[in-house]
């Protein structure tokens, strides 16, 4: 079992360089989602309050900053 067969969102953390883009657009090949699926760049986020409109740009039925 995967971290995608039990929750709707998984996040990748780790240093620069180590492959988690490539990881994550790997699986999102692969992967069987409903609605699709979508890579958020949370590394344009700038400060907290930035990552809903962030997540509001990459997500296209997602409406503004009151996730």
């Amino acid at each position: 079992m995967t971290a995608l067969d039990t929750h709707r969102l998984v996040t990748l953390t780790g240093p620069a360089g180590v492959g988690k883009t490539r990881l994550a657009v790997e699986v999102a090949r692969h992967v069987d989602a409903a609605h699709g699926t979508w890579l958020v760049r949370l590394d344009t986020a700038r400060h907290p309050d930035d990552i809903a409109a962030v997540v509001a740009d990459a997500v296209p039925f997602v409406d503004g900053p009151d996730l």
